[in-house]
C-alpha cells in the first residue's frame, strides 16, 4: 500500500456570520497591462499595499481583538486520473484566537474531535491545526519548517527585487454588513528565478484602501523541504472590519503528498476549511496569556467535551472532498504565467504501476505475469510507460499514455500493446485476491487481448458533484487460451474483432456517500473472421445510495445497476452475472445477456469499532439475452431470469476487509467470499 507521509499547513475557512462575504465576479480584464508584468500601476499597487500592512500594526485605535475559529480538517487519498477519493480520518477544530498590538498573537485550541475511517498514525503539527492571523508575515513559513522553511511573502519589503507582478483583473466583492460592494484588484505573482523558494499565485488588493482582501497561491518546487511534496495551495480570505480593518474571515488549504520514486497514480491529501468571526476588539488581554507559546491547548478533556454547533461530517456533507472553486482557480494562474513546470515538487522522472497487481500477478489465462514501468513530468504533461512478460503465452504487454490538463479537465492519449481486459459487468476479485485464488485452482477473471489505441477526456462541474468523461477508441481484440487447464473452470470464446468504439459518461456524487451514473457508447466492428461489419452501442445505469449512523447506530447501502446492449454483440460485450461480484452462492458468471438488472443492499453495525461491524445483505439480479449465443455456455435464453443471493458477514479493520457468507436463490449453494472494500480493490 502506499506509504503516507503527512502534515498539515496553517491556517484555514466559515465563520458565525459577521460581515459575510460573497464574490461575484464581474471581471474587467486591464488590457493596458495584462501583458506586461512590471509596469508602473502593478508595482505601485503592491507598494501601497506593502504600507498598509505596516500601517495596520501601529494604528492607535486598533490595540486588540479576541475571535472564535471554528474548522475542519480532512485526510484522504485521492486518484487524480480517477477522481476518486477516500476518506481516512477526520478533526473537528475549535479555536480562541487573540491579537495585541503592534505583532503579539495566540491561539488556543478550546475544542477537538477526530474520527479514524481507515487505520492512520497521522499526527499533525500542533501550529498546523490553527489559522493564519497575519497574512503570514514578512517569509512564510509552514510546517515548522518542515514543509516550507522561508519564502519570501510579496507584499513584504524587498519583494519587488524577487517578484514580477502584473495586474489582471477588477472584481467586485460583496459583504454582508457592508454598505456597498467593493472593489478590488487581482495581481498575479511570479517568482523572477523559478528556480528559487518563492510564491507562486494572486494577490487582491481593495482599490480604495489597497488593503490585502485575498491571497491565493502555491510555491515552486524549491520552496518544499520535505521530499513527499507534491504542492501545497493556500486560499486566504479577510473581512472588514469597523470599516477599517481588514482581518481573517476564511482560510483554505490543501496539501498534497506522493512517494518521491514511485508512481503509484495515488497520493495523500490534507485538507482544512477554518471560518473566523465573533470578533471583539481592544480588550485588555493580560500580558500572561502572550507569555506562553503561541498556540496552546486545553486539556485534552475539555477540548474532546467542547459544545460543537456542528457534526463532525457536517461540512463533508456540504463540500465534499472535492477542493474549493479558488483553490482549483490557483492551478489555473499557474498555468496562466507559465509556471507549471517550476511548481511541482515531485521528482520529474519515477517508477510506476497503475496497480500492485501490475507488478505481479497470476491467473489462469495468462499463466504468471510481471511489469514495470516509469513516469516522466514534461511541464504540463505526464508520460506514463508501463511494460511487461505474460508468461504463459509468452508474450509482451505495455502501454504508453500521454495526459494533461485540457479545458478545464484532464486529457489523455493511451496506446495499448495486449493488454488484458476482463468482462463486465463488474470485476470477481481485486488482483490480489485473485492471484492467491488462481494459485489455489479458481481464477475469478475472463480476459482477452486488446490493442491499440485512445484517445479521452474528463472533468467535472459544481465543485467535481458532476463528473464528464468521453473517449474514443480504436481496438483489435482476441481470446486469450487458458494456458493452465487442469481444475479451471471453461471459459466463455472471445471473438477476435476490431472495432471503433466512442464512450460518453455522466456521473454525479453527492457530498457523502451516493452517486449516479450514466454511460452509453457505441461505434462498429469487424469480425476477423468472417470480415464482416457490425454496429453496436449500449446505455448502462449505476446508482447508489448510502447512510451513516442512523439514531440506533445501523448504517445502510443501497445499489442499482442496469443495462441494456442493441446491434450483433460479441461474447465480451454481454453483461455476465453469478458468483462474488454480483450474486455469491451460484455459479461464477454462468449467465449473459444484453440485458441486466443488479440490486443490493446491506444494513451493519459497529460491534467493537474500529476492529469489527457486522452485517446483513442481499441482492438480486436478471439477465435476458435476444437469441444470443456465447461458446462454451450455449443458448442464453435458456439461462435468463431472475436470482438472488441472500446472507450475513462481517467487516474488519476499520472496514478494508470482509468475510460474507451467502446463499443463492433458488438452486443456490453456500459460499463463502472474502473481499477488500471497493474503493482500495482497484490499486490491488
Amino acid at each position: 500500500m502506499l506509504t503516507i507521509l503527512v502534515a498539515l499547513v496553517a491556517g484555514l475557512g466559515p465563520a458565525d456570520g459577521v460581515s459575510a462575504r460573497q464574490t461575484e465576479p464581474a471581471r474587467q480584464t486591464a488590457a493596458a497591462s495584462a501583458q506586461n508584468w512590471n509596469e508602473g500601476r502593478a508595482l505601485a499597487l503592491i507598494e501601497r499595499a506593502r504600507a498598509v500592512r505596516a500601517d495596520q500594526q501601529i494604528d492607535s485605535a486598533f490595540q486588540s481583538y479576541q475571535a472564535r475559529a471554528n474548522g475542519f480538517v480532512y485526510f484522504f487519498i485521492d486518484r487524480p486520473d480517477e477522481e476518486e477519493r477516500t476518506l481516512i480520518k477526520a478533526d473537528q477544530i475549535a479555536l480562541d484566537v487573540f491579537w495585541r498590538a503592534p505583532d503579539e498573537a495566540k491561539q488556543r485550541i478550546v475544542g477537538q474531535r477526530n474520527e479514524a475511517v481507515l487505520p492512520t498514525n497521522i499526527k499533525y503539527h500542533l501550529d498546523h491545526l490553527t489559522v493564519v492571523q497575519d497574512d503570514f508575515g514578512d517569509l512564510i513559513r509552514l510546517g515548522d519548517g518542515d514543509e516550507v522553511e522561508a519564502v519570501l511573502h510579496p507584499a513584504a519589503p524587498g519583494s519587488e527585487s524577487q517578484y514580477d507582478f502584473r495586474l489582471v483583473d477588477s472584481l467586485t466583492i460583496s459583504f454582508g454588513g457592508v454598505r456597498e460592494p467593493l472593489r478590488v484588484y487581482e495581481l498575479q505573482v511570479r517568482p523572477k528565478n523559478p528556480d528559487a523558494p518563492a510564491f507562486v499565485g494572486s494577490v487582491y488588493v481593495d482599490r480604495a484602501t489597497a488593503a490585502l482582501v485575498r491571497m491565493s497561491f502555491t510555491f515552486t518546487a524549491a520552496s518544499y523541504v520535505d521530499p513527499y511534496l507534491d504542492y501545497i495551495r493556500i486560499s486566504l480570505d479577510n473581512s472588514l472590519w469597523m470599516d477599517k480593518y481588514w482581518l481573517p474571515y476564511r482560510q483554505e488549504v490543501e496539501i498534497r503528498r506522493e512517494m518521491p520514486a514511485i508512481d503509484f497514480l495515488a497520493g495523500s491529501i490534507i485538507r482544512g476549511r477554518f471560518e473566523i468571526g465573533g470578533y471583539d476588539f481592544n480588550l485588555p488581554l493580560p500580558d500572561v496569556l502572550f507569555r506562553t507559546t503561541m498556540v496552546s491547548a486545553v486539556p485534552i478533556e475539555q477540548r474532546e467535551a467542547f459544545d460543537f454547533q456542528r457534526g463532525l461530517f457536517d461540512d463533508l456533507e456540504e463540500e465534499g472532498l472535492a477542493p474549493s472553486q479558488e483553490l482549483e482557480r490557483i492551478e489555473s494562474q499557474v498555468r496562466a504565467m507559465a509556471m507549471q513546470q517550476a511548481v511541482g515538487g515531485l521528482n520529474p522522472l519515477r517508477l510506476h504501476w497503475p496497480s500492485t497487481s501490475d507488478g505481479l500477478r497470476y491467473n489462469r489465462s495468462e499463466g504468471w505475469v510481471t511489469a514495470v514501468g516509469t513516469s516522466f513530468d514534461l511541464g504540463e504533461t505526464r508520460l506514463r510507460l508501463l511494460g511487461g512478460w505474460a508468461f504463459g503465452p509468452d508474450e509482451f504487454q505495455g502501454q504508453v499514455t500521454a495526459s494533461r490538463g485540457l479545458l478545464g479537465g484532464s486529457g489523455s492519449v493511451t496506446w495499448r500493446q495486449d493488454r488484458s481486459r476482463d468482462l463486465g459487468p463488474l470485476p470477481g476479485a481485486s488482483g490480489i485476491v485473485n492471484t492467491i485464488a488462481s494459485a489455489g485452482g479458481t481464477d475469478y477473471s475472463d480476459l482477452y487481448r486488446v490493442r491499440g489505441g485512445e484517445v479521452a477526456w474528463a472533468g467535472g462541474v459544481g465543485g467535481q458533484r458532476v463528473r464528464f468523461a468521453v473517449s474514443a477508441e480504436q481496438e483489435r481484440t482476441r481470446g486469450l487460451t487458458v494456458q493452465t487447464q487442469s481444475s479451471f473452470r471453461a471459459a466463455p470464446g472471445i471473438q477476435g474483432l476490431n472495432r471503433l468504439t466512442g464512450r460518453l459518461s455522466i456521473e454525479e456524487r453527492t457530498r457523502w456517500g451516493g452517486r449516479l451514473k450514466v454511460s452509453g457508447d457505441g461505434g462498429i466492428f469487424e469480425d476477423q473472421n468472417s470480415d464482416s461489419r457490425h454496429g453496436f452501442g449500449g446505455i448502462e445505469l449505476e446508482a447508489a445510495w448510502m447512510k451513516n449512523g442512523f439514531d440506533d447506530g445501523l448504517d445502510a447501502l443501497i445499489e442499482f445497476r442496469t443495462g441494456h446492449r442493441f446491434g450483433a454483440l460479441p461474447t465480451q460485450d454481454l453483461f455476465w452475472l453469478g458468483g462474488r461480484g454480483t450474486l455469491p452462492g451460484h455459479e461464477f458468471r454462468d449467465r449473459a445477456g444484453d440485458s441486466f438488472i443488479l440490486i443490493g443492499g446491506e444494513v451493519g453495525r459497529e460491534i467493537a469499532a474500529p476492529w469489527l461491524a457486522l452485517h446483513v445483505l442481499g441482492a438480486t439480479g436478471w439477465t435476458h439475452a435476444s437469441g444470443l449465443s456465447v461458446p462454451v455456455r450455449g443458448n442464453l435464453d435458456d439461462v435468463g431470469g431472475w436470482r438472488a443471493s441472500f446472507g450475513a458477514g462481517a467487516d474488519l479493520f476499520w472496514e478494508t476487509m470482509r468475510i460474507d457468507v451467502m446463499h443463492g436463490v433458488p438452486d443456490g449453494r453456500w459460499e463463502v467470499v472474502f473481499s477488500i472494500r471497493p474503493d482500495l480493490a482497484d490499486w490491488l
